[in-house]
């Protein structure tokens, strides 16, 4: 990861924008970026966490993927995909995840 995609970092995902001709559609989501091997980022029902790191951490972070977890859950995205959040730190996240505006680096 690079240092601005550090574990705490604030980010949005392009790919899970509101349409720009449609922005009322959904909120923009904000979410905060895991370490590889924090095991929230491995929470899958029915499987243990270090084992499903230990398995596939390697290769996703290889991919290019990192963990984030929105309000919705914790979701693998593309590194190239996700955009630091400007006025949002890790403790202040919970209040974009709640709709409020933030500044997006392009």
């Amino acid at each position: 990861m690079t240092n601005k995609l550090s574990p705490g970092t604030a980010v949005t995902c392009t790919y899970r924008m509101p349409p720009e001709d449609q922005p009322w559609t959904h909120p923009v989501y904000v979410g905060v970026v895991l370490a590889t091997d924090d095991p929230t980022a491995w929470l899958i029902e029915g499987h243990d966490p270090q084992a499903l790191a230990a398995k596939f951490g390697a290769r996703r972070y290889a991919a290019g993927m990192v963990p984030v977890r929105y309000t919705f859950g914790v979701r693998w995205e593309t590194a190239s995909c996700l955009r630091v959040v400007l006025d949002v730190t890790a403790e202040g996240a919970e209040a974009a995840f709640a709709g409020s505006r933030v500044s997006v680096v392009a």
